[in-house]
């Protein structure tokens, strides 16, 4: 009985995470007018939790290997179920912020130990499956979470968004001992910490996620994103150096000579784009062109969400009957065929009318469940190239990669929908202000939507090209 609560403790516990970074996309106007926050407290409210998560999953995940996982994700819970009572309780904005970034470190280390133990519990077959379920809390959070933010918030006040944060995480706390008892504890033997490997990798990995948030408003060619980029780029050579002399690498220098773990993390990575990014940049383009309320732009595009939902979910029995290649092959070109029909949807028909509505939201949904059983099936086939005992840090290096690839490719596709607009333009765009907008910067945004889309389209092409690059059978 107690086994079979793993799983949903997984899915309870990625939801909690996912939650309170989609919900706060929502409310940080709220909680910043509330706390009295400067422009810069309130970016710095959404990046430093976000910052933490990306850049220290890696070096969690090596911490899940060579310790008990189990015992790492139960502190990861406690630590975030301290951290939302005391968001809850703050007052001050550079407080929220402290707190907020710490409580990253605690998301970073139940995302990597979380990964360790259903590898560990869900072995051979049944691995499609439990990945599936990991990755449905992310897409169950993206449904749930920012209009149920938005309602808490209007209502009864943010401050209680945290107050259910701290109540799952307690309730899940109190679960967690007698259900992880189920799972296997073998840490690997006569392993270190790569300390000098993980601040290398921290670095590069946070220079080039700051350059993809600085880049949204300030551009690609500002010296600042400039330099952030140079350091992403002389950490790379430096990593490889460091780490093919450590003695317990925290990135294998060996997988990434592997040609099939390689095209595998990077086709993972692109197809976490059009998963996720369409969500962003197309309730920007529905509030900035159309003049659409930040409400109602979410529910347009809430069908791709659900429909990563029902993918990721539905995946494990796909890949079971079929195997995890072909469910590979069949979803994501089923993802490059509904990222085409979004780019006409979106381009050829007026997203407001019932046509465009209707083929617009089938679009998403589409795109939704094809790219959701893609990642599911793609991270079962990645974890299952790797030894057992680096399961932590390989899905840590993947869940990264699909992170800088969702921040770079957001920054990106934001980029190109404002090209060519004048700074009072593009000011009133990324504003939502669509009546401030004359009919020469409309066209302009008509011409960006579809140059963006195309983007977008173009992405899963060339995930697609390296798919049929991958083993056509299990086994291969």
């Amino acid at each position: 009985m107690r086994a079979r609560l793993l799983l949903p403790l997984i899915f309870v516990s990625t939801v909690l995470l996912a939650g309170n970074m989609t919900m706060l996309s929502v409310t940080a106007p709220i909680i910043s007018a509330d706390l009295g926050a400067t422009p810069t407290a309130t970016t710095w409210m959404v990046l430093g939790y976000l910052l933490v998560t990306a850049t220290m999953t890696v070096a969690m995940g090596q911490l899940s290997d060579l310790w008990d996982p189990r015992r790492l994700f139960l502190v990861g819970l406690v630590g975030f179920a301290a951290g939302s009572v005391l968001l809850a309780l703050v007052s001050g904005p550079w407080w929220f912020v402290g707190v907020r970034t710490a409580q990253g470190l605690s998301a970073a280390v139940i995302i990597a130990t979380a990964a360790t133990i259903i590898v560990r519990a869900f072995p051979g077959p049944r691995l499609a499956g439990a990945m599936g379920i990991y990755l449905g809390g992310y897409a169950a959070a993206q449904v749930v979470a920012p209009p149920l933010g938005g309602v808490v918030a209007d209502t009864v006040g943010w401050r209680w968004m945290f107050v259910g944060s701290a109540v799952i995480a307690v309730a899940a706390c109190l679960t967690a001992p007698s259900v992880l008892r189920t799972v296997p504890a073998t840490a690997s033997e006569g392993g270190r910490f790569d300390l000098v490997g993980n601040l290398v990798f921290v670095v590069g990995t946070g220079a080039l996620l700051l350059a993809a948030t600085a880049a949204r408003e300030s551009g690609w060619g500002d010296p600042g994103v400039l330099t952030l980029l140079a350091v992403t780029v002389v950490s790379l050579p430096l990593l490889w150096l460091v780490e093919t002399r450590a003695p317990w690498p925290v990135i294998d220098v060996g997988l990434l000579r592997d040609r099939e773990f390689v095209l595998a993390v990077a086709a993972g990575g692109l197809v976490a784009v059009p998963r996720v990014v369409p969500t962003v940049v197309l309730a920007v383009l529905l509030q900035g062109r159309y003049g659409v309320t930040a409400t109602a732009a979410s529910v347009m595009v809430l069908a791709l969400a659900a429909g990563v939902l029902v993918g990721s979910l539905g995946a494990g029995r796909v890949a079971a009957r079929h195997g995890v290649p072909r469910v590979l092959r069949g979803s994501v070109g089923l993802a490059l065929g509904a990222a085409v029909i979004v780019l006409v949807a979106f381009v050829g028909f007026d997203p407001l009318g019932s046509s465009g509505r209707v083929v617009g939201s089938l679009a998403l949904a589409v795109l939704g469940l094809a790219t959701g059983a893609y990642s599911a099936a793609n991270g079962a086939q990645i974890l299952a190239t790797a030894p057992q005992s680096r399961a932590g840090s390989v899905n840590a290096l993947r869940t990264t990669a699909q992170s800088a690839a969702i921040a770079v490719g957001t920054a990106v596709l934001l980029s190109l929908l404002g090209a060519g607009l004048g700074a009072e333009a593009a000011a009133a765009f990324f504003s939502g202000e669509a009546s401030a907008l004359d009919p020469g910067a409309l066209a302009v945004l008509d011409r960006n939507a579809a140059v963006t889309l195309g983007a977008l389209v173009a992405t899963a092409l060339v995930a697609v090209v390296l798919t049929l690059m991958l083993p056509a059978r299990e086994g291969d």
